[in-house]
């Protein structure tokens, strides 16, 4: 049973045998990784050590990078092309919820994972387009915009979403959520507090960035005009 259509068709050449770049989590985690630290040659073992993964993982990560010419045989990144690969990769599967997160209350819950104590350990970041703003970036914000707030595991996003309640599709909602990527999205966060009207963490300048890159056309206008830390490399 069925229709059987035999015709020509063009073939599409694959390299089937290389696996392709950013595949599963240590792949995405290891381009993370070489755009933070910006290594002269990236080395596998350093690496596998840092995002916690095996280093025969973190070695079929490398060698996808260099099958997509973003890396050379000696471990020598186009950190800028690196950037805009990983930048096609990033999709964080955010959440709109209905009720802001004000960090008291029944968000005091520790199973949620705030993180207000500690900058280095996993907690929320605050990512997104008020994240840019705070850091710098020329970007045009309206008052009161939502923020974009990535969570440290998925545990403590299920359970803010449950609290928050998510938004209705015909309302605005007060605030998005998501899982990060990569745990490195909430580690070293940023604390404004002292200088901008911000209690929430930012998540550092590399992760903001690949949220504006999302914006083919104004995401790529910021940019290029945004040099959050003039003492080290840009990589966008």
């Amino acid at each position: 049973p069925g229709l059987l259509v035999d015709v020509a068709t063009n073939r599409l050449t694959q390299r089937a045998s290389s696996p392709r770049a950013f595949a599963g989590r240590v792949g995405l985690a290891t381009a993370i990784d070489i755009l933070l630290t910006r290594p002269h040659q990236a080395v596998v073992r350093e690496t596998a050590r840092r995002i916690g993964a095996a280093p025969s993982t973190v070695s079929t990560a490398m060698k996808s990078l260099r099958n997509e010419g973003l890396m050379d045989e000696r471990g020598a990144v186009d950190l800028e092309a690196l950037f805009w690969a990983t930048a096609r990769e990033w999709d964080p599967q955010w959440v709109p919820v209905g009720r802001y997160p004000h960090p008291d209350g029944p968000m005091r819950n520790p199973a949620l994972k705030l993180g207000f104590d500690d900058v280095r350990e996993p907690g929320w970041a605050l990512g997104g387009d008020v994240a840019a703003a705070h850091l710098g970036a020329p970007i045009g914000l309206a008052s009161g915009a939502a923020p974009d707030l990535y969570l440290p595991s998925r545990q403590a996003h299920r359970l803010a979403c449950s609290i928050l309640g998510e938004a209705r599709e015909t309302a605005a909602p007060a605030a998005r959520l998501a899982v990060a990527p990569v745990v490195a999205v909430c580690e070293d966060r940023v604390d404004v507090a002292a200088t901008r009207d911000e209690h929430w963490l930012i998540a550092r300048p590399l992760f903001v960035a690949l949220d504006l890159a999302q914006d083919p056309g104004r995401g790529a206008e910021i940019l290029r005009s945004w040099d959050p830390d003039p003492r080290s490399v840009r990589v966008w």
